[in-house]
């Protein structure tokens, strides 16, 4: 959410097929006049008759004036962001100057908008996040990443988020950089500095959310690998790669060889000649190399941890491939496979190596 200019245009005419109808609701004041109190006469002065006494009349206490209390320091708290959730609930849950911030910089017509539409849907636009750590309170901020992040993940448990919002509470890291606002934020987000969030926040979560945020980071990593065609090529033993060279038109095997990334299925289309000359051996091989790229395994140590870790779980690729396609397919056991699998595979990297990872795929765990 930015100022109005060619991308806000486009956003609004983006809500406005969502929308078709929206409907402002006119508050009219009440007309009604509050009568004022009957002022209770006072007696004259004089001895009241003898036959009938005087009653005597009941104190009334004085009325306490509370004093103002300030705000609580996280607003957010009994906010549960979900699909349904709009900019207006946002809106509800934050302070009036976070709110007239929020206004200004979007201007009467976006902010009507921005208050009718899923915040999920509005944290997708370009410049969100920067303009929510520009308005919103510390705090604020902290607690719309976390529940950004939830719903993005399929829905948290109250203990999850709980658990999740102390860790973070601590080490706001993976929140912000999740969003993007570590600039906004301070040092104490930057990524050189990194605690190893990620495990801290996944042992928060129950198996099936554990499951998701596996699948969150890894398929992404998978489809994100540096892998070119030419480390494709230097991968294959050279038996391989003469059977390509032999086997291909020229200008088809040059094509293979420039290609930028072949990690995310860009060789499902390959000619047949090319699945012919790789053995089961490299294709088996392949997606594990992959993975350790992917994961940022570059160290010696952590590599091997990889591969060892790879021919331990053969089915771990492939359900994390499942889940991500179809996630009602896997049973309860398969649940806790890719859970307890993944929490392994993690421990294969060094602290500068989870930084890393954290750094590059935080950003895939919210809208």
């Amino acid at each position: 959410m930015i100022p109005i200019s060619g991308h806000n245009l486009r956003w609004l005419a983006t809500i406005a097929v969502l929308m078709t109808i929206i409907v402002i609701a006119a508050c009219g004041s009440d007309s009604t006049a509050t009568p004022e109190p009957t002022a209770t006469p006072v007696p004259k002065e004089g001895p009241a008759p003898s036959a009938t006494p005087e009653p005597t009349a009941t104190p009334v206490p004085p009325t306490s004036i509370p004093e103002p209390t300030e705000p609580p320091m996280m607003m957010m708290d009994d906010l549960i962001i979900g699909p349904g959730t709009t900019g207006q609930d946002l809106v509800a849950h934050i302070s009036q100057p976070e709110a007239a911030c929020l206004s200004g910089a979007m201007g009467d017509a976006n902010f009507q908008l921005f208050q009718a539409a899923p915040i999920t849907l509005a944290a997708t636009q370009e410049g969100a996040y920067t303009l929510f750590a520009t308005c919103l309170e510390y705090d604020t901020l902290l607690s719309l990443g976390i529940g950004l992040m939830g719903t993005t993940l399929g829905g948290w448990s109250d203990d999850a988020l709980t658990c999740v919002t102390d860790v973070s509470g601590t080490h706001p890291e993976m929140i912000f950089l999740a969003m993007g606002v570590t600039e906004q934020v301070g040092a104490d987000a930057h990524a050189g500095d990194i605690h190893a969030v990620l495990l801290d926040m996944y042992t928060c979560l129950d198996t099936r959310e554990q499951a998701a945020f596996q699948v969150a980071m890894m398929a992404n990593s998978l489809q994100a690998a540096p892998f070119s065609g030419q480390d494709f090529l230097d991968f294959i033993p050279d038996s391989e790669v003469e059977c390509l060279q032999a086997n291909l038109p020229g200008p088809v095997f040059a094509m293979i060889a420039s290609a930028p990334s072949v990690a995310g299925g860009e060789l499902s289309s390959a000619p047949p000649e090319l699945i012919e000359c790789i053995s089961p051996e490299s294709l088996g091989l392949l997606p594990i190399e992959i993975m350790s790229r992917g994961i940022g395994a570059s160290s010696d140590e952590s590599h091997a941890c990889v591969i060892d870790f790879a021919a331990e779980h053969a089915h771990y690729i492939e359900l994390v491939q499942r889940f991500s396609e179809n996630a009602e397919s896997l049973s309860p056991e398969e649940f806790n496979e890719i859970a307890e699998d993944g929490f392994e595979l993690f421990s294969c990297l060094t602290d500068e190596e989870l930084a890393m990872f954290q750094e590059t795929f935080a950003p895939y765990l919210v809208p």
